[in-house]
């Protein structure tokens, strides 16, 4: 006997890690990421004030973290924690690389900073994953 129709879960593939929620969460990540760091230059550009654009950045980076777990989390259909905290983890790994780090750990603001990451787009996970539709 059957035991019922499966569900679709990140393109119907089985096991709690869907891999299409997760690249499709780091793609909103990196889209909502350029779109801040283009709104950001332009704002500068334009207005020619002067600011440390690091923070901003920063916030950007966290925002669009949380975005792209809430739609890693939603793609998911189940664990958002662990495809948000995944797609945090991703993140921070490949952008630590790219920045010239070779170094994987170079202290409390560098542990931080991966914290933050991961703990932006857990959160992000969580609410995606309860914004399904039952």
């Amino acid at each position: 006997m059957p035991a019922g129709p499966i569900k679709k879960n990140g393109g119907g593939q089985p096991g709690i890690i869907q891999p299409l929620a997760l690249l499709g969460g780091l793609g909103i990540t990196l889209g909502v990421l350029g779109c801040g760091a283009v709104l950001v230059g332009a704002v500068v550009f334009i207005t020619d004030i002067q600011v440390n654009l690091v923070p901003l950045m920063r916030i950007f980076s966290c925002l669009s973290l949380f975005v792209g777990g809430i739609y890693g989390g939603l793609k998911a259909e189940r664990a958002g924690w662990l495809h948000g905290a995944l797609v945090g983890l991703i993140y921070f790994i490949v952008f630590s690389r790219f920045a010239g780090d070779d170094q994987i750990v170079k202290g409390v603001s560098f542990v931080g900073r991966g914290a933050l990451c991961v703990v932006a787009s857990t959160i992000g996970g969580i609410i995606g994953v309860n914004l399904q539709e039952r």
